[in-house]
């Protein structure tokens, strides 16, 4: 009896009612139906403005959650935190609780005192990739920041998943975004060691300027212009001058320069109007005006020298820090004269515009003029794309020996697979999903710094590259 007492002075303490007794101690449904037909407060809230649908949820009891729901207690009501019962199913990961609240209406972005989404507490501590698939699906906000500006990309860093980070961008999630702290995704991965993370940013382009901005690895930065490798690949080509351009321009006091159609198509969203439109624009251009032209259009830059001589001496810190106003007028005043919308400039900046483009180039089969015969099977590519990233077949169409004249190649001794890769390496400046297997492994390594002399193979290599980055993290 005396226990009884004080477990009664306790709940009384505590403002709870039977029915939030009942629902925390998961008491049969019977005794649920039989205290609401007795006309118990259905809405009450204890000191900690908890309701039984809070309890409810909290010990995973989908029964009770969907007989008081259907009973009309308040589903959007909130605790002293500001929690809905969305939350507390979002951070147990009780699926079914979550499903059904939002298939009757819970406010599912509703935010608690730290200014949290349910999303955001669905990937802390032991995130459910279903539950967060889930959360999108409905609409939630993906990039809804808490107080101290985290994100829920910033807490899937903090704690290394890294499935979910890559859903999450996939999904549109804000990769750049800062914490109060200053923190991107990036530097919190290189706290936390989370390798995988690490690495999955750094072979996405994600932030590079993160480590050089807070000098993380000497390697990175001795390193860094060959993260640029296919803009500087494209800066040669611009300089070359050489046998393989089929196009001449002319400025207006007569300088004439060789050029290479299929790069200013691509460049051009191969739109044969707008290229002809710049052919007539530059008739009008001094020399100098146009050279900033071509820079950009080939490299992504209006001076990828100047940018890497000034990124390596540490007196930029990004991509746009190279740009000044005259050149930018330039730019802009070039793509309104020949009729290009204003996005164009920032859709073709910097590394991930040269990717990008040559990444739809991948796809344009009706323009690719050479083949690789191997396992009796043909893999067709632009030989400028050859001539632009391999050393070895611009030599060899330089010679014009036979395989070029006749525009096949047969390197029978490697596999299909290999080569397919070696071609999308070409394009988009990383493999395809490729093995991880030691096997594997050795045959890219191969293929790529012994046979196709892909200017020193273990420079380009982003993993390689990575791997020194990380190195060096725990040094």
């Amino acid at each position: 009896m005396q226990k009884q007492i004080e477990m009664k002075q306790f709940y009384i303490l505590l403002n709870e009612t039977a029915l939030h007794y009942a629902c925390q101690n998961n008491s049969p449904i019977e005794i649920i139906q039989y205290l609401i037909e007795k006309e118990i407060d259905i809405n009450a809230k204890t000191r900690r403005s908890q309701t039984a649908l809070h309890f409810a949820t909290r010990f995973n009891s989908i029964q009770t959650v969907q007989y008081l729901v259907s009973k009309g207690i308040d589903i959007n009501a909130k605790n002293n935190q500001n929690e809905t019962a969305l939350h507390l199913a979002c951070r147990f990961n009780f699926f079914q609780i979550i499903q059904y609240l939002i298939s009757k209406g819970i406010d599912i972005n509703a935010k608690t005192n730290e200014n949290e989404t349910a999303l955001h507490l669905a990937c802390q501590n032991n995130p459910s990739l279903k539950v967060i698939q889930y959360l999108i699906s409905k609409g939630i906000d993906i990039n809804a920041k808490n107080n101290q500006n985290e994100t829920v990309l910033h807490f899937a860093c903090q704690f290394n998943s890294i499935q979910i980070v890559e859903y999450l961008i996939s999904k549109g999630a804000d990769i750049n975004s800062k914490t109060n702290q200053n923190e991107t995704i990036l530097s919190i991965s290189i706290k936390k060691q989370n390798e995988n993370i690490i690495k999955f940013l750094l072979m996405n382009d994600m932030n590079i300027y993160d480590l050089k901005q807070k000098q993380i690895t000497k390697q990175f930065i001795q390193l860094f212009s060959q993260i640029y490798s296919i803009n500087e690949d494209m800066n040669n080509l611009l300089k070359s001058n050489n046998q393989f351009s089929d196009l001449i321009i002319q400025s207006n006091d007569l300088f004439k320069f060789k050029v290479h159609k299929l790069i200013l198509l691509t460049r051009f969203d191969n739109n044969e109007l707008t290229l002809q439109k710049f052919i007539n624009n530059c008739y009008q251009k001094p020399k100098k005006e146009i050279e900033i032209i071509l820079n950009f259009i080939y490299t992504g830059f209006y001076n990828f020298d100047k940018f890497i001589d000034k990124f390596n001496s540490k007196q930029i810190e990004n991509e746009n820090e190279n740009e000044n106003e005259n050149e930018n007028e330039i730019i802009q005043n070039f793509i309104k004269e020949i009729g290009i919308e204003t996005d164009w400039i920032e859709t073709k900046k910097g590394r991930k515009g040269i990717i990008n483009d040559l990444s739809k180039l991948y796809k344009e089969n009706e323009t690719k003029d050479f083949k690789i015969i191997i396992e009796e099977k043909e893999i067709k590519i632009h030989k400028l794309i050859l001539i632009i990233r391999s050393e070895l077949f611009k030599g060899m169409f330089e010679l014009n020996i036979q395989d070029s004249s006749n525009q096949v190649h047969d390197y029978s001794r490697k596999s299909f697979e290999t080569i397919n890769q070696f071609i999308y390496f070409l394009y988009h400046d990383k493999f395809n999903n490729i093995e991880k297997e030691k096997e594997k492994e050795k045959e890219k390594e191969i293929i790529l710094e012994e046979f196709y002399d892909l200017k020193d193979y273990f420079q380009l290599n982003q993993n390689s590259i990575i791997d020194l980055i990380l190195k060096d993290l725990k040094n």
